[in-house]
């Protein structure tokens, strides 16, 4: 899995608890060049966010071009 981008940044999660029915985290990557994920889960998978972005890691490696 992407353990850092082109610029040597590694990939981070923000998360937003200030309003419970919206929570949300919320994290965006380049995979590669022309290729970007962006993803949005409720904060109470948080602490499942290892094996989230492992298995958007195995999705994406899932891809073909056109």
């Amino acid at each position: 899995m992407l353990e850092r981008d082109e610029n040597g940044e590694p990939p981070v999660l923000g998360c937003d608890d200030r309003e419970p029915a919206f929570s949300r985290c919320t994290m965006a990557f380049v995979w590669t060049p022309g290729i970007a994920a962006d993803l949005r889960f409720r904060v109470m998978h948080a602490r499942d966010w290892p094996e989230i972005y492992q298995e958007v890691g195995r999705v994406l490696q899932l891809l073909k071009k056109a």
